[in-house]
């Protein structure tokens, strides 16, 4: 429940505050037309509505950031948030309403555009719910609402209030079906995304299952060989190299085993405080024994404490540096940086990391030519590879990444 709450706020704060340079635009756009309307018009409700909605904009930012979501956030903050968005809304359409009131028809022509400007808003935005769309609804309607009642005092007949009424009436209806018919078609594109998403699963299990199938058969006939090499040999040196050939293709076996358990993240996992930096400062001697001349190992970082498995995490580490280097050689060799950092912001992994903000990451960051951009969806998964027959078995990223979302 608390995970489904959070990403509902972080979706909040991502559709109206998460691109800054737009959010900066239209505060110093509002700011600035406010400021300038205050200048030619003379009238105090401006400044006053100027300092209202900036201080309910202020309270719903600081309800949503996510430094706020660090804290377990409960459906109350949600509620709040919500509320905050709606009291946004309904006040910002009191500006262009009020000045539907000033008897200048230019005042008016800005007005009808500032309302244009927020419903188109409204409606471009993600709609994270019905919830949203019903908020929206309420503010557009409230909005619209509010200029029948200031151009009220400016209609001389019954006629021309019972005109500007079914106007208002009618435009509020459509703005709730367009708002609506929006809201479905996000819904439609999410259901065929996850459509998509599943396929692919069942693709990858294919493949996955395929690959334990083959792998496994292939170490099962080489022990089985070697076995019947050992029955049929009689030089004494010979069975000790077929049955020390066996137990090689056993460990390859075990080893498989392994990475398809940490590849699902059902590996036994014994966590422990660690200090990651402590941690990859003593396994750069190892690293360096390993590596080739032509690689050379830079280790960054500050002293950073982690819940991990200190084994599993070296294991981890040491099979990205080797595959950096795999990418490296082609190339004459080059640099491998790695680095220990802090996040605060939940990444947007899939599947998503069910432990909350702060992260811990280790960064293992090569200066060799990249990956193929049709191989980069497929690193991760079970048997995929970009090495030659013979050279990997394609479970190594697949076992790190298991490896990671197992330990949040």
């Amino acid at each position: 429940m608390d995970d489904r709450i959070t990403e509902r706020l972080e979706r909040l704060y991502m559709a109206d505050f998460g691109d800054r340079d737009v959010m900066r635009f239209r505060r110093l756009a509002v700011g600035g037309i406010s400021l300038l309307m205050i200048l030619i018009t003379q009238e105090m409700f401006y400044l006053v509505w100027l300092v209202f909605y900036f201080s309910i904009l202020t309270l719903y930012w600081l309800t949503v950031r996510p430094e706020a979501l660090k804290k377990e956030p409960g459906m109350g903050r949600l509620r709040v948030a919500q509320g905050l968005y709606l009291g946004c809304s309904t006040t910002f359409f009191q500006a262009p309403a009020f000045a539907m009131g000033l008897e200048e028809p230019i005042f008016c022509l800005a007005a009808g555009l500032a309302i244009s400007a927020a419903a188109l808003h409204m409606l471009q935005r993600p709609q994270t719910g019905p919830e949203q769309v019903f908020l929206n609804a309420m503010a557009f309607i409230f909005g619209i609402s509010s200029c029948f009642f200031y151009i009220l005092p400016l209609l001389t007949s019954w006629q021309q209030i019972a005109i500007s009424l079914m106007i208002c009436c009618a435009t509020g209806y459509y703005f709730v079906k367009i708002n609506q018919r929006y809201y479905q078609h996000q819904v439609a594109e999410r259901d065929a995304q996850l459509r998509y998403a599943r396929a692919l699963r069942a693709q990858a299990l294919g493949q996955f299952v395929g690959g334990v199938a083959h792998d496994f058969n292939n170490l099962l006939t080489a022990i089985n060989g070697h076995l019947e090499l050992y029955d049929l040999e009689e030089d004494p040196a010979a069975k000790k190299t077929a049955l020390r050939e066996a137990r090689n293709a056993t460990g390859r076996a075990g080893l498989m085993v392994k990475q398809l358990l940490s590849s699902s993240g059902r590996a036994r996992l014994r966590p422990v405080p660690t200090d990651l930096s402590a941690l990859t400062e003593r396994l750069g001697l190892a690293l360096r024994d390993l590596l080739e001349e032509t690689t050379s190992l830079r280790i960054s970082g500050s002293p950073l404490l982690a819940q991990v498995d200190p084994d599993g995490l070296e294991t981890c580490i040491i099979q990205l540096c080797l595959n950096a280097q795999d990418a490296l050689r082609p190339h004459g060799g080059g640099t491998i940086h790695l680095s220990v950092k802090r996040f605060e912001h939940k990444p947007g992994h899939e599947p998503p990391i069910k432990s909350q903000p702060p992260y811990a990451a280790i960064m293992v960051e090569d200066d060799g030519p990249g990956v193929p951009e049709e191989a980069l969806e497929k690193l991760a998964e079970p048997f995929y590879t970009t090495k030659g027959v013979g050279e990997g078995s394609g479970l190594g990223l697949s076992a790190v990444g298991g490896f990671a979302h197992q330990s949040g």
